[in-house]
């Protein structure tokens, strides 16, 4: 059964599936002409073999250029080391350009350096040319204020998951709390699930009084942290963080 992170992450893109032909542009996809209507796709993928085999992707979408299929992604979200995606990967690629008949990728996101890593050095190292597309940390923008983060919220939130740093993922929150209130709920616990409670610890200290009051007791228990009552914190008290 899929996990929080990964549904979470799944919403994103799919409420941004914009944010795909970026990412497969920057990881080196010839995708083409940039004006192009974006269209969900079936997730399930028929391999073309005898007897069937039928595929499961996290999310697909078509391109259409001009009234015509231009070309197709299919997105796979990666939270762990899974050898089984060495067979896999390159079955979703073929399976998704056998429906289309035409040119198709697989884009490979995940939020953790190390899995990163071994999609990029380890996964296909013996056989480069069946890989697929990966999002590298540095194709992902690091907007670091409000004007920056507020341009594209699914950016903003994205950047705070992949980089993690304070001065992002505030002016993530900052961007939802301010910008986007309808999206708090739904990207908030994905930030905070994915930043050090060091880091979370300090943005948070940081939100002007009347945003941090938006944040739900939940969000604030998020990557375990908790948030001190501000009156014992100006009295210096220390002692007064509150127990989760």
């Amino acid at each position: 059964m899929p996990s929080a992170a990964h549904q979470d992450l799944l919403l994103l893109f799919r409420c941004h599936s914009d944010l795909l032909p970026e990412l497969a542009r920057r990881a080196g996809a010839p995708l083409g002409p940039t004006n192009v209507e974006l269209h969900p796709a079936d997730t399930q993928l028929d391999a073309g073999v005898d007897p069937p085999l039928v595929l499961q992707v996290d999310l697909a979408v078509v391109a259409h250029h001009r009234g015509r299929t231009s070309w197709g992604l299919a997105l796979e979200i990666q939270l762990q080391r899974d050898p089984g995606k060495h067979w896999s990967l390159p079955l979703y690629r073929a399976a998704l350009r056998y429906r289309l008949r035409q040119p198709a990728w697989v884009l490979v996101f995940s939020p953790c350096p190390r899995v990163r890593e071994w999609l990029t050095r380890e996964l296909f190292d013996r056989e480069p040319e069946l890989a697929p597309l990966i999002v590298a940390a540095d194709t992902v923008p690091q907007p670091t204020d409000l004007s920056a983060a507020s341009g594209h919220i699914g950016w903003a939130v994205l950047a705070a998951v992949v980089h993690a740093t304070a001065p992002i993922v505030e002016a993530a929150l900052l961007a939802l709390l301010t910008l986007a209130p309808e999206h708090h709920q739904r990207y908030g616990r994905l930030i905070m699930s994915s930043v050090p409670e060091h880091t979370l610890r300090e943005v948070i200290e940081r939100l002007p009084p009347q945003l941090e009051a938006q944040l739900s007791d939940w969000e604030r228990r998020g990557a375990s942290f908790v948030r001190g009552r501000r009156e014992c914190l100006e009295a210096g008290h220390a002692q007064g963080l509150e127990a989760g």
